[in-house]
């Protein structure tokens, strides 16, 4: 953070900048980062489903 003011009271403004996003090679590695993850966080989700859908045949067949 490098600058910031309060127009009124409560209310405040700030500037600042981060490496992070400032080259776009480190936003395209960093997007693609995110859709492995989200592809990642997708087939947890199916797993529990399966699991869960399997444990509830088990259980009605008891």
């Amino acid at each position: 953070m490098w600058g910031g003011e309060e127009p009124s009271t409560c209310v405040y403004t700030t500037w600042m900048s981060t490496p992070a996003a400032c080259r776009e090679e480190d936003r395209t590695k960093e997007l693609a980062q995110l859709q492995q993850l989200e592809q990642f966080e997708a087939e947890v989700r199916a797993e529990i489903e399966a699991a869960e859908k399997a444990a509830a045949v088990a259980h009605d067949e008891l």
